[in-house]
């Protein structure tokens, strides 16, 4: 009798001490989900590499027999069964299915909601998924809910990263699911979703509301409170305002989105400047030292390489001041195009560079030639015309080779760096077209009138003064080093 009575008490206080046990404690004592047997794993492998070899079309019911598998091994509320259930809604798509893909989707938010929550982030990223597939499908306004629902969750998972938290083994930062760079590309979606909808505000106020709530969390940093480093802070709130200022395009403010770029280019163009010698700390440090993909670095860079390449413009001011047809321009813009993206990426890649000053002279006696060129020295001095396809060709070449010694001494990591400089090359190409496009708006209206004749040689003597300048700043460089 003593001992059942024993038993019920250590039964009673354990089922008190169960009650009394906070929520997320509860489910952690909670068992873990089941595991797939080896046996299943490797039938589901061998599914998987069926199905990599398999049209399109047909993979959906090779992850069909794979669902079937997990469903009867760990039942269907399980992680192995969820994933497979997201990678099966793709298969489905892919076969043409849509309606069964989007029912297999909302299968996988149930699942996912009783396992981790309907309000979860797990859940969330489901719900992502499944606006993207109703969008793709034609249902417009009804991915906004899903979708919505996707950035809150991420909002709240991503203003937690970097913070300290005690725990049993110690204080430790709180790691990121995702970052805010996502965040930003997220919210400007979303924004740009509810523009296509007329309801552009909302996506505004969305982003306003963020962007106030993680101001104090970036300038917290480095402190009792936030981990995270204030170059990375830094950072994140550059990239964050930068998809900021694409909503602002997109939906029309235009003004608030050149300020807000022009803020944001200006502050890094302060970071770099302000970094010297092989101890750069701060921002520069965080942007030199750190691998993977720095875009919104090199899209600055870029930007920079397009307002202050005016070498770049004269050569190519150059190339097209007797061209009158669309397609010669587009043809010789796109042989220096070439030949600068060419050696830009292999003198980059290949760690080749040679004497910046030297390139650079290069580069101003290109445009010297292209001067002498318009005015037809060659021809009367040598009774030769060079082809000119292939000298911009070969001028691009070196123009790019000089970008590439430029680029070079900054030092970045090899992790990312051929995104970061296709991002780059790109964002340079685009601003010198847009230079470009304003060059010939206004060489259009002056070849209308009778003075673009007249001023023709002039203009061309000017050019060739311009890059004897060019060349003579460059060899002075070259002395004073």
């Amino acid at each position: 009798m003593r001992h059942a009575q024993t038993i019920i008490g250590i039964w009673l206080v354990a089922l008190f001490a169960f009650v009394a046990m906070p929520a997320a404690a509860q489910l952690t004592a909670a068992p873990a989900p089941r595991t797939l047997s080896s046996a299943t794993a490797a039938k589901i492998a061998e599914l998987e590499s069926r199905a990599a070899k398999a049209p399109l079309g047909e993979q959906a019911a090779i992850s069909e027999q794979a669902l079937a598998l997990i469903a009867a091994d760990v039942g269907e509320t399980s992680p192995d069964y969820v994933a497979k259930l997201v990678a099966h809604a793709y298969n489905l798509g892919w076969a043409g299915k849509s309606a069964e893909q989007l029912r297999a989707l909302e299968k996988a938010i149930a699942i996912s909601g009783k396992m981790y929550g309907p309000e979860s982030y797990a859940t969330a990223d489901i719900e992502r998924q499944y606006s993207n597939s109703l969008r793709s499908n034609g249902f417009v306004a009804e991915s906004i809910v899903p979708f919505r629902r996707y950035v809150r969750a991420a909002t709240e998972v991503i203003y937690e990263c970097g913070r300290w938290r005690d725990t049993p083994a110690g204080r430790m930062a709180m790691g990121c699911a995702r970052d805010d760079q996502h965040l930003g590309e997220t919210l400007a979606t979303y924004g740009a979703l509810l523009h296509e909808q007329g309801r552009g505000d909302e996506g505004g106020a969305e982003f306003d509301a963020v962007l106030a709530r993680f101001e104090p969390r970036w300038a917290g940093c480095e402190t009792e409170t936030w981990a995270t480093r204030c170059n990375q802070a830094a950072n994140d709130r550059r990239s964050m305002r930068t998809n900021y200022a694409a909503l602002l395009l997109t939906v029309g403010q235009a003004d608030r989105a050149v300020v807000i770029s022009k803020d944001v280019f200006e502050e890094l163009q302060t970071t770099i400047a302000g970094c010297t010698g092989d101890t750069c700390e701060g921002d520069k440090g965080y942007i030199l030292e750190s691998s993977g993909v720095l875009f919104f670095p090199f899209l600055y860079l870029g930007a920079k390489h397009m307002v202050t390449g005016y070498d770049h413009l004269l050569f190519l001011f150059g190339v097209i001041f007797f061209l009158y047809r669309l397609k010669d321009v587009a043809i010789y813009v796109t042989l220096f195009a070439i030949g600068h993206s060419a050696t830009l990426l292999f003198g980059v890649l290949t760690g080749i560079s040679a004497n910046a000053y030297i390139i650079d002279a290069i580069i101003g006696l290109s445009v010297v030639y292209k001067a002498l060129d318009n005015l037809g020295a060659f021809q009367r001095w040598f009774g030769v015309q060079p082809n000119t396809k292939i000298a911009t060709l070969i001028f691009g070449l070196f123009h790019g080779f000089g970008l590439a010694t430029k680029i070079i001494e900054f030092e970045f990591a090899q992790d990312g760096l051929i995104p970061n400089l296709i991002a780059f090359n790109i964002r340079v190409e685009i601003g010198q077209l847009l230079a470009l496009g304003a060059i010939l708006i206004v060489m259009g209206f002056w070849r209308r009138t009778s003075s673009f004749i007249r001023h023709a040689f002039a203009a061309n003597t000017l050019l060739m003064t311009a890059g004897f300048v060019l060349v003579g700043f460059q060899l002075a460089g070259l002395a004073a080093s």
